[in-house]
């Protein structure tokens, strides 16, 4: 199994400085595209999935408040009288 090289040895103290340099420019650029990432598509359609979600419990609320109420006015309070 070969060992790996350290920059140092092989190439020289400003390279190896120049590859930290490197290293470190691309962990930050990386950090900050995610930081900096557009989450507004997310939250449009998370907003719209929560929409149309209400508009159906609605629309099934009503659906069953007439159903409620066609069943009840359907039911005879008349009571009898005894003779």
């Amino acid at each position: 199994m070969a060992t790996a090289l350290r920059p140092t040895e092989t190439f020289g103290p400003l390279l190896a400085t120049e590859v930290r340099v490197q290293m470190w420019w691309w962990r930050l650029r990386r950090q900050l595209l995610m930081r900096a990432r557009d989450e507004r598509g997310d939250v449009y359609s998370n907003t719209i999935m929560i929409a149309i979600a209400v508009v159906i419990a609605i629309t099934v609320g009503g659906i069953l408040l007439v159903k409620f109420q066609t069943k009840a006015e359907s039911i005879n309070t008349d009571t009898p009288s005894g003779g």
